[in-house]
């Protein structure tokens, strides 16, 4: 009578760690290395103007764990041109200045009417690459 006791306590087992371990691997197949170049990233606000012809848009990082290489990245990026990639379309150029009085947060520089972006919506953030430029 224990076998069929021990079976049955094993299987239950299984049955609960098999979604915690499926989960788990799918947390990490959506992260990028810690080297990589490209952060995920989410629109806060954006701020479009008629004149001159600008549109705005304060971003960060999308993930609490890119947080330090997106700061890294920014802060090493200020003042150049960036790609963007938002989803469902390609990648595009952006000014890119990182804000000093808020912490972890970008603005992207675009021109008006060049690309349709929303807030709260993802985006793709490819700096240059740091090795390159060493």
């Amino acid at each position: 009578m224990r076998l069929p006791s021990l079976s049955l306590k094993l299987a239950s087992l299984i049955l609960v760690l098999i979604p915690l371990i499926v989960r788990a691997q799918s947390n990490n197949q959506g992260s990028r290395p810690a080297t990589s170049n490209i952060v995920a990233c989410r629109i806060m606000e954006i701020h479009a103007n008629k004149e001159p012809g600008v549109v705005l848009v304060v971003f960060h990082q999308r993930d609490k764990v890119d947080q330090p290489r997106f700061a890294a990245l920014l802060k090493q990026s200020s003042g150049g041109t960036i790609q963007i990639r938002p989803a469902g379309a390609q990648w595009q150029s952006a000014a890119v200045i990182r804000l000093k009085s808020c912490f972890g947060r970008g603005m992207l520089i675009l021109p008006a009417g060049t690309t349709n972006l929303r807030e709260r919506s993802d985006l793709l953030v490819k700096f240059p690459d740091t090795k390159a430029t060493q």
